[in-house]
């Protein structure tokens, strides 16, 4: 068969009108991008003598960031800080497990969350812990006295207050078991550690007088532990991925309601002398 001029141009322009509906049809497709999970953390501010509230939960992110690998206050106080690890893209398949939290005061003193018998949480041989016994197990298993692992899965939010006579709380996760083998995780409570201006190993609901954000200055919250991201959903198996995230806040010189007392405690007792209601004292006198 022959064609003429004008049926080679028909054809010619009809093949090029399929290429090009059909490079238009692939980038229009969408893309459909990786989802990547990890831990997130939110360490509150204070007045001086107030409650500060550590939050954990976790994150879900189409872009992924490195962990935290030291504690040196990476995150400020009012902002969450979230990690969503290239290793995490199973939401079935991902928690992570806190081992340490600590809170160091401006001066030094030092506070660790832990069971109801001593400070320290657990720590699987698995991801570098010591070898089991009585100093190494929790106390839920009865056969150690650490406090539990704090198990986060995805969809688990747990906050942590800290302050005076703060402690007993216990967290439940939505985690299965294996791994999670204790429901619900805790009770925790906060203790002194060696150190501390306070005294050591003093855990603070038992001892009320101890105010742990009285101090003015910067304090430091840091968290520690392994993010577990792979199929069999155990310490020991998958990808683990190991994070030290360091937060900041800062506790005032005095709180505006404490300099208003201040300021109208000053107005009385000048009041009081020009009333000279206020007796002189024994300095004024020459004595």
């Amino acid at each position: 068969m022959r064609f003429g001029s004008t049926d080679l141009t028909m054809k010619t322009q009809t093949f090029t009108l399929l290429a090009l509906i059909g490079l238009v049809a692939v980038y229009a497709t969408p893309a459909y991008a990786t989802t990547y999970f990890g831990p997130s953390f939110a360490v509150s501010s204070t007045a001086p003598g107030g409650n500060v509230y550590v939050t954990v939960s976790t994150v879900s992110s189409n872009v992924f960031v490195a962990p935290p690998s030291g504690s040196g206050a990476q995150c400020q106080s009012g902002q969450t800080c979230s990690f969503p690890l290239q290793a995490c893209t199973n939401s079935s398949t991902f928690y992570y497990s806190i081992h340490e939290i600590t809170i160091t005061d401006s001066a030094g003193n030092s506070y660790l969350l832990g069971s109801s018998a001593t400070s320290g949480m657990y720590w699987p041989t698995i991801l570098g812990g010591q070898a089991p016994g009585p100093n190494t197990n929790t106390l839920s298993s009865g056969t150690g006295n650490l406090g539990d692992a704090l198990n986060v899965t995805l969809g688990d939010t747990f906050v942590l207050p800290f302050g005076t006579g703060a402690g007993g709380f216990t967290f439940s996760t939505s985690l299965a078991s294996p791994p999670q083998t204790h429901t619900p995780e805790g009770p925790f409570y906060w203790w002194t550690v060696a150190g501390n201006a306070n005294g050591d190993n003093l855990r603070l609901d038992q001892h009320p007088s101890i105010n742990p954000t009285l101090t003015a200055g910067q304090y430091v919250a840091d968290i520690e532990g392994v993010v577990i991201c792979g199929p069999g959903v155990f310490f020991d198996s998958g990808i683990q991925v190991f994070f030290d995230s360091g937060h900041q806040f800062t506790v005032p010189q005095f709180s505006g309601p404490l300099l208003g007392l201040v300021a109208v405690s000053l107005a009385g007792i000048a009041l009081l002398r020009k009333s000279g209601r206020l007796l002189p004292t024994a300095a004024s006198n020459g004595q």
